[in-house]
């Protein structure tokens, strides 16, 4: 199950916490208590388990949240999730939880480019996993910071998650090649999920869900990516089509930044994101 395994670098590649201090943070506060657990599964995914605990995959992500201080104990949960509800990584507010679900290695396997292959972009295969994987577990975080910080939301709370995620990337990648595969793996997924559900977009009900359309998110995604460095982004701009707003770009990506740094900065615990940032992660590999 190497496409999972492989974000033992996921946003933990580089700490997430590289912003300047907030006038009112606490440095000194405590860090967040962190717990991790790999639920056993049925013999389907047995050897995902395994893959995931021999990468310690939970518990370096758990390492890269502890700056957060939480006001509860967070738990990062890998298991085999009731395919009634969800197959994809979410946060379960009532249980304080983010959840990897197994299921989610086969579905990232599926709009990933073939091995010997390319994406549009000139993203390869481990990129795209690597970015897909760091986008949907920083996007989960940012509910879990919503939820247990009380930040208040404007608009779409699933958008305003999506935000984060990019932010996230962007600003904590140690290199332009590192910030352009995960942010650009990220944007591929949506473009490719969007591809492959054509027919339920045609449906008047797909428009009720809380999330926005697949093709929405991959263009939010590339205009965020746009506004925070036009040059190492512009080759995604064609292919999204962003027409006139491509002009305002920049300015989404301030607006985000600003509310991050209004609302979640001052939670940070800037000794343990010092720790964090001297820590030697492992980086998404490249064939490019």
């Amino acid at each position: 199950m190497n496409r999972i395994v492989r974000i033992v670098g996921l946003a933990i590649a580089c700490a997430v916490y590289a912003f300047p201090p907030h006038a009112s943070a606490q440095t000194a506060a405590p860090r967040s208590k962190v717990d991790v657990a790999y639920r056993d599964p049925s013999a389907k995914y047995t050897a995902v388990m395994a893959d995931m605990k021999k990468a310690m995959l939970l518990e370096n992500l758990a390492r890269f949240l502890t700056p957060l201080r939480f006001p509860h104990e967070l738990h990062l949960i890998g298991e085999e999730c009731d395919v009634k509800m969800t197959t994809s990584p979410h946060y379960n507010p009532a249980r304080r939880a983010i959840v990897i679900c197994y299921q989610f290695d086969e579905l990232i396997a599926q709009f990933a480019p073939a091995p010997d292959a390319k994406s549009d972009e000139g993203l390869t295969r481990n990129e795209v996993v690597t970015g897909t994987i760091w986008g949907v577990v920083l996007h989960e975080a940012g509910h879990a910071l919503f939820d247990m910080l009380e930040v208040p939301v404007f608009g779409a709370e699933e958008d305003a998650a999506d935000q984060i995620a990019i932010l996230f990337a962007l600003e904590n990648a140690n290199s332009k090649d590192v910030g352009r595969a995960m942010v650009g793996g990220f944007a591929h997924f949506w473009r490719a999920f969007a591809a492959a559900r054509k027919e339920y977009w045609t449906q008047w009900k797909a428009y009720t869900d809380v999330h926005g359309a697949d093709i929405e998110r991959y263009r939010n995604t590339v205009c965020l990516a746009y506004g925070f460095d036009s040059e190492t982004f512009k080759e995604f701009t064609g292919k999204a089509e962003l027409g006139d707003r491509i002009g305002n770009c920049k300015a989404e990506y301030a607006q985000v930044k600003w509310a991050f740094l209004k609302t979640i900065a001052p939670f940070i615990n800037e000794t343990a994101s010092a720790d964090a940032r001297a820590r030697t992660w492992v980086t998404p590999e490249s064939n490019r």
